[in-house]
């Protein structure tokens, strides 16, 4: 009876463990086609799908809620964002639609960062890249598969629906996502392993020329490089007074030096080396109408999805620009969350001592290198949050781990110094 007792026992702990692991994969699992969703899929019942999967998510948020309370500060600038977002896009327009996905926009953001604390306060982290692994790896493989073998159909960089697209959307779609099954394929395990990296790195890099998609291709050349930084070069670019001037010099590079461009190495880097024209396909014609665009609606933009820079400049369907774009959208007062979320996240990590870890780094050069690609495309996006929400969680596990190797060794110490007495 006791033997039996002790049986039962142990199947219902074994239960209770898969669940524990199961539960979280799943909804990582459904979670990630909200992050890179099928654009073939696109339907009133694909978004009920993506709706449920956020519900999901929200589910299992509500039931940790208390793992929330732990490094809260976080989550000011995070609501301050979503309500920003909603805010925005109720005062400029009132149809449905525009509403419904800048509720779904803010809840996603909100979802990313309360979801991954969760996981971080319960080690369970592995879960969520893991699932993200198997996800793309899937996805990417059908996209690749169909675009090669029936390219009129599943193949075009610029998306028009004449020919066909990617079944997960245009070219930014394939290389960001390409991209970031490389980031979650190296954090696999926490272990650096050089040739691994590297051969992952020059994969995407040639993806993303197969597709077209110049600025993932440089993102590619700023990871191989800032991979093999020197330590004291890691301490001062974690530092978050340097990313936030990196943020804002980023962001209005163009504008400040735009006649840089004419300077001979950067004018043959773009001309002769990129194949591209010096105007950077009409993106320095475009900078000057933002700022009167900007000017009408400072505070709190056009609103999530708005046609603004379309109407005004006929050309162009967005400011070309990841920070133009969002304050154009959501304006200054968000704006001022957004760099305040950056400042809490980097802070949080530095505090940590977050450049000693190369999970850490490697998100934050991601980060970096979406600023960076934010010169001259809309990067401010789901991708961008999620790699903040990653970073912040992946600098509370350090936290963690640190404050458990302190108890330790303190308990350690008293055992040692309690021998001693004896």
């Amino acid at each position: 009876m006791l033997y039996g007792g002790t049986r039962l026992m142990q199947a219902s702990n074994s239960i209770r463990l898969k669940n524990t692991i199961y539960f979280p994969t799943i909804i990582s699992f459904f979670l990630f086609q909200c992050i890179v969703p099928l654009h073939i899929l696109e339907s009133p019942t694909y978004t009920m799908v993506k709706y449920i999967s956020l519900f999901m998510a929200m589910m299992y948020i509500a039931i940790n809620a208390e793992k929330l309370l732990r490094h809260a500060l976080i989550f000011a600038p995070v609501i301050g964002v979503g309500s920003g977002i909603i805010l925005s896009t109720a005062i400029n327009f009132d149809n449905q639609y525009n509403s419904r996905e800048s509720i779904y926009y803010a809840i996603l953001v909100f979802v990313f960062f309360s979801f991954l604390h969760i996981l971080s306060q319960k080690s369970k982290l592995d879960c969520f890249y893991s699932a993200g692994r198997l996800y793309l790896i899937l996805i990417l493989a059908i996209n690749d598969v169909l675009a090669i073998l029936l390219p009129d159909i599943f193949y075009n960089v610029n998306g028009t629906q004449s020919i066909g697209t990617f079944i997960i959307g245009n070219k930014f779609n394939v290389a960001y996502a390409h991209l970031l099954l490389a980031v979650l394929c190296v954090m696999h395990r926490g272990k650096t392993i050089v040739k691994r990296d590297i051969a992952l790195l020059v994969a995407t890099a040639i993806v993303a020329l197969c597709v077209q998609c110049t600025t993932v291709f440089i993102a590619c050349l700023i990871l191989a490089i800032m991979y093999f930084l020197p330590h004291y070069f890691r301490v001062i670019l974690s530092n978050p007074i340097v990313v936030i001037a990196f943020f804002f010099f980023f962001a209005f590079v163009l504008l400040m030096f735009s006649r840089l461009l004419y300077w001979e190495p950067i004018y043959n880097l773009i001309t002769e080396i990129l194949k591209k024209d010096i105007t950077l396909t009409g993106r320095m014609d475009i900078y000057p109408r933002l700022y009167i665009i900007f000017l009408e609606s400072p505070w709190i933009g056009y609103g999530h999805a708005n046609t603004e820079v379309m109407d005004r400049t006929i050309w162009y369907a967005n400011a070309q620009n990841g920070f133009l774009d969002f304050t154009i959208n959501y304006g200054i007062i968000t704006d001022i969350f957004l760099v305040l979320l950056i400042g809490v996240v980097v802070s949080q990590a530095y505090k940590a001592k977050g450049y000693f870890s190369n999970i850490l780094w490697l998100v934050l050069t991601m980060i970096y290198a979406y600023n960076f690609m934010g010169i001259v495309e809309i990067c401010f996006s789901t991708y961008f949050f999620l790699y903040l929400s990653m970073f912040h969680a992946e600098s509370l596990k350090k936290i963690e781990e640190d404050r458990k190797y302190g108890e330790r060794i303190a308990h350690q110490s008293r055992l040692f110094k309690v021998k001693i007495r004896k």
